[in-house]
């Protein structure tokens, strides 16, 4: 078993629900709002010198390793892997390793992020809320359905909507990509179905969902 871990360099301060977003994101290697950095580098350097990675090891010396495999990396981020039963002594070293190099670093195991010093003092609501709403198109053969967001309750004539093909997959992009509650999504399903269109109403999307939708 292993315990992970994952930092990244934020100009601003992040909800947990985004972090969280954006470490699945991160996890099956889909496109994310966040760029290399320079802090990164310097945080992956000073942690290989304390703790090298595993295939770094020599093999008399993998029992005294704390990593349960090597790390997914990238300039922006850095993901780890952590041993059960090194967490204790490795976690808070990487919490404090991180917060001295301006980054953040996210907890999947309990869905917390934990912000560098620099930022805590801001914001950490990302997030907006407003309507969701999904108008079914003609598709020919199968249906297909457009995605928008409006902050004020009201759709705009120029918002970019994302394109979803199928009643199934339009269900999915609900639930799993942005997040939504099933019986909202079941809720507007029936609505679509009467109606050719439908609305969500109170709901909060964060950058990454925003991303998502093509707002961003």
């Amino acid at each position: 078993m292993s315990y992970k871990l994952a930092v990244w360099h934020s100009e601003r301060a992040i909800s947990d629900k985004e972090a969280a977003d954006l470490f699945t994101r991160m996890s099956e290697q889909r496109k994310v709002p966040i760029e290399q950095h320079i802090d990164v580098y310097s945080f992956y350097n000073e942690l290989s010198a304390n703790y090298p990675e595993v295939d770094m090891v020599a093999e008399e010396d993998l029992d005294a390793c704390p990593w349960a495999c090597a790390h997914e990396r990238s300039g922006a981020h850095v993901i780890m892997s952590v041993m059960d039963d090194k967490s204790t002594e490795v976690v808070p070293m990487i919490l404090k390793l991180a917060d001295k190099h301006g980054l953040v670093c996210f907890e999947p195991q309990s869905n917390k992020v934990h912000l560098p010093s620099q930022l805590q003092s801001a914001t950490t609501s990302s997030e907006r809320g407003g309507t969701l709403f999904i108008v079914e198109m003609d598709g020919g053969q199968g249906k297909e359905y457009e995605v928008g967001f409006g902050e004020r309750g009201a759709m705009s004539r120029n918002l970019k909507m994302a394109q979803v093909v199928g009643e199934d997959k339009l269900v999915d992009f609900l639930t799993g990509e942005i997040g939504l509650e099933s019986a909202k999504v079941d809720s507007a399903i029936n609505e679509l179905k009467k109606n050719g269109k439908a609305t969500i109403r109170d709901v909060v999307l964060s950058d990454a969902d925003l991303l998502i939708l093509g707002l961003r």
